[in-house]
């Protein structure tokens, strides 16, 4: 077994107290006064003895969290393999790692419990985390923003009394239509999700930038629940296709622009069960950046910048924890992160 290096075994190479290397190396609050030479000096010691902090024994001392949660509702584990909150819990993560804090992944299943039972509340009431981030299905909604607790709220379009994070589609769709008018295209279709809000929102800024550039837009919805499960997605995406499947017969668009990647994949099948190819006959884009890489040709996606919007929240989660005013400046402060189109494969000028 490898011998864990101590904070004594440092002071003994670095020639000092324990004291000087605790000031050094935990950033200890106390009357020990190190000079930058010997702050120098014990940082190299403890590099080349490859000394490896213990956060949570240095946060329980200054009676301070080491990780932030982070509260996904669902704990089926499709769930958590849709694609969705991989890149979200990533960048959170990596923006933790920076200022030596854990994250810590709370599955959170909602039932006829009291909110008082659920995990992510118990969590923060036994200092298990200093800050929580909680995702876009907030059922304990009230609840949660009644708490004066180091709350961030991801992708929440109410408002309430934590700050949110969230995402803002009318940049990506600018850049999408440009790109498309760029090309052509005169006449696009929007492939919706039925009364879907974050569906119905896209739609209606859409189709005032359509207006505004002089464009046409001809509108299909189609509402399908999906839980998350991969047998779920199969059946949306086939549900999807085969309810859509006329409205691209003989119609004059040349492109579409899709609410995701699943519709997406329902129309590059219709695409091609008419015979036709993406993009020469056809262009598409979707929202999302999920799976884009894996359709033929490559999708062309407006980014939710999802690694993004988990870093941020991290960094605030962080800063609320951090400075005992951040609560009161934080309050009822919305973060926009803005889409972005990144342009692959599946545009091409339109056909005359």
């Amino acid at each position: 077994m490898v011998k864990k290096v101590t904070l004594g075994d440092v002071a003994a190479k670095a020639g000092c107290s324990k004291a000087v290397v605790s000031t050094v190396l935990n950033n200890a609050k106390g009357r020990t006064i190190v000079s930058a030479k010997m702050r120098e000096h014990v940082e190299k010691c403890a590099k080349e003895l490859n000394y490896v902090k213990n956060f949570m024994a240095s946060n329980l001392s200054k009676k301070e969290s080491f990780a932030v949660g982070i509260c996904v509702w669902g704990t089926n584990v499709n769930y958590y393999d849709s694609g969705f909150w991989s890149p979200i819990i990533a960048g959170a993560e990596v923006a933790l790692a920076k200022q030596e804090k854990s994250l810590i992944l709370i599955g959170e299943e909602y039932d006829d419990s009291s909110f008082e039972n659920s995990r992510s509340y118990n969590y923060l009431q036994s200092n298990r985390i200093g800050s929580l981030i909680i995702s876009i299905e907030a059922y304990w909604f009230e609840q949660y923003d009644a708490l004066k607790a180091n709350i961030v709220w991801l992708m929440q379009e109410r408002y309430g009394n934590h700050p949110t994070v969230i995402y803002d589609p009318t940049p990506g769709i600018d850049d999408a239509l440009n790109h498309l008018k760029e090309f052509g295209h005169k006449h696009i279709f929007w492939f919706g999700k039925g009364n879907d809000p974050a569906s119905v929102k896209r739609e209606i800024t859409l189709k005032k930038m359509v207006a505004q550039k002089g464009m046409k837009l001809t509108s299909f919805n189609h509402a399908f629940g999906v839980s998350g499960t991969k047998k779920d997605i199969i059946e949306y995406i086939e549900d999807y296709k085969n309810a859509m499947s006329s409205t691209l017969i003989g119609a004059s668009s040349t492109a579409a622009l899709c609410y995701n990647e699943n519709i997406a994949s329902a129309v590059y099948g219709v695409i091609h069960e008419q015979g036709k190819s993406i993009p020469k006959d056809f262009s598409v884009i979707a929202f999302d950046d999920i799976y884009a890489h894996t359709f033929y040709p490559a999708l062309t996606v407006i980014s939710h910048e999802l690694y993004k919007i988990g870093a941020e929240a991290a960094k605030i989660a962080v800063e609320l924890e951090n400075d005992k005013e951040a609560y009161e400046k934080y309050r009822g402060f919305r973060k926009s992160i803005p889409g972005k189109l990144v342009r692959n494969n599946s545009v091409a000028r339109a056909k005359s």
